[in-house]
């Protein structure tokens, strides 16, 4: 899964996220983590729906404070155990 990917997906959607966050980024703004976090957050679940059993995800998280944040989703814990090191999460399983 691409944050990128994700992002510009919505955008494209025409929603009232995708519009919100499209002003966003003409502004040359970070999009709040949050929101990043939703549009991983309901990509990963979507593809659980469907039999994904592992993700690589790229482009997120930026930053071990965000990973602590990720890791710490009850949804993440019910699905995966988790490693953040450097750059990466790792599956533990």
């Amino acid at each position: 899964l691409s944050s990128g990917d994700l992002l510009r997906a919505e955008v494209k959607s025409g929603s009232p996220r995708g519009n919100e966050l499209n002003k966003i980024m003409e502004q040359g703004q970070l999009v709040p983590l949050e929101v990043v976090l939703d549009l991983v957050k309901e990509a990963m679940l979507e593809a659980v729906k469907k039999g994904t059993k592992g993700f690589l995800i790229d482009g997120y998280p930026r930053e071990v404070k965000q990973g602590e944040q990720f890791e710490s989703e009850s949804w993440v814990k019910s699905h995966k155990r988790l490693k953040y090191k450097g750059d990466a999460f790792f599956s533990l399983n």
